[in-house]
């Protein structure tokens, strides 16, 4: 049987309002290891993955017998070589078959067995679908790209945004799996935190993302006008979601912050 590794890597995953305790718990039972590389991370999501990481922590769904390994990465200024030096690390792991996921994105638990099954039967090149929720878990939007998640280690596999060098080659699962949910925009206070992280790299703030998020929007709004019509809009009071998401993750909705309960 090959041993699997699950591989992701983060940059301030609390402060930006990803979900890695959720992330992680959705793959670690399913795994041999899980192997997180954290990139220089100014907030407390360090301390959250020794927390998981930590043997004493026995509490369902994180398995203190399926090892968290944690590894020293580096966040510089330019995205898309600080991404390959992030990604690469995935060498280190200690499986044949690489599981990669995102602390932003949870995986279905039908999707995340089926996508086992599928490597223990010998398929090791596998992509999913992916939606991510917006505004709350009140509103989805549909990637019909599937996106690459599971490599074998000594494949010429890199990430590249939001997939990889070889998803058109890979296998993809029927969406009756299940889906990869991405959650990143749900949590109101982390937004706007998210888009400044994002221009630390890209060297300038990416002004459109107001607009595709936020329908109602209007398009020449400024941009304080636009913070503040985030803060104030009503629609963020939703405690209530009309999606069928993972479990593990309905105990966030209706949340304006992300703090991981661990």
């Amino acid at each position: 049987m090959k041993i699997i590794s699950a591989f992701t890597f983060v940059h301030n995953a609390i402060h930006s309002g990803y979900p890695i305790v959720e992330a992680i718990g959705a793959v670690r039972p399913y795994v041999d290891e899980v192997v997180v590389v954290d990139m220089q991370s100014t907030d407390n999501t360090r301390e959250v993955l020794e927390s998981l990481a930590n043997p004493l922590y026995d509490q369902e769904p994180y398995y203190d017998h399926v090892p968290l390994e944690i590894i020293d990465g580096y966040w510089g200024n330019r995205a898309g070589e600080t991404l390959r030096q992030a990604h690469n690390q995935y060498k280190q792991c200690a499986g044949e078959v690489i599981l990669h996921f995102e602390a932003d994105e949870v995986y279905d638990e039908l999707l995340i067995q089926r996508i086992i099954g599928y490597i223990w039967s010998g398929t090791d090149d596998i992509a999913v679908y992916r939606l991510q929720l917006e505004q709350n878990f009140q509103r989805c939007r549909w990637y019909p790209e599937p996106v690459h998640r599971v490599w074998l280690k000594n494949s010429d596999t890199r990430k590249e945004g939001h997939t990889t060098n070889r998803h058109n080659e890979a296998f993809t699962l029927s969406p009756d799996a299940g889906y990869l949910w991405d959650i990143t925009n749900c949590f109101r206070d982390n937004w706007l935190n998210r888009v400044n992280k994002q221009a630390e790299l890209r060297g300038e703030k990416p002004n459109y993302l107001m607009v595709p998020v936020h329908t109602s929007l209007p398009s020449d709004i400024g941009e304080k006008e636009a913070e503040q019509w985030l803060y104030a809009g009503k629609h963020w009071t939703y405690t209530s979601t009309p999606f069928d998401i993972p479990e593990i993750l309905k105990p966030l909705v209706g949340m304006v912050k992300y703090e991981p309960s661990i």
